[in-house]
């Protein structure tokens, strides 16, 4: 699976994980819904990563407006917190 492959398919789980496709095919969220709003910023955060060349990350979740990964990098676990309305990534306990 290339990495485009796997940020899709990180999202979609994402999406299905909360909910949002259920509740999407049950309330007809259209774009610019805030479930769409949403979906758009958790693909802009694991595009983030992607570019970054945080290839490995696991427990990937919201957090409030912002979200939350464990990037693996030379073996070593370290939380993060992406902002992807600033296009930022910083490691969680540290001013950005």
């Amino acid at each position: 699976m290339n990495d485009r492959s796997l940020t899709i398919a990180l999202a979609a789980a994402l999406v299905a994980g909360s909910g949002g496709l259920a509740f999407a095919s049950q309330t007809g969220a259209q774009p610019g819904s805030d479930w769409h709003h949403q979906g758009l910023r958790a693909t802009r955060a694991l595009n983030l990563l992607e570019d970054r060349g945080d290839g490995q990350f696991s427990h990937f979740a919201a957090s409030g407006s912002d979200f939350t990964a464990e990037v693996t990098k030379d073996g070593k676990a370290m939380p993060v917190l992406i902002k992807p309305d600033r296009g930022q990534i910083q490691p969680i306990g540290h001013a950005a």
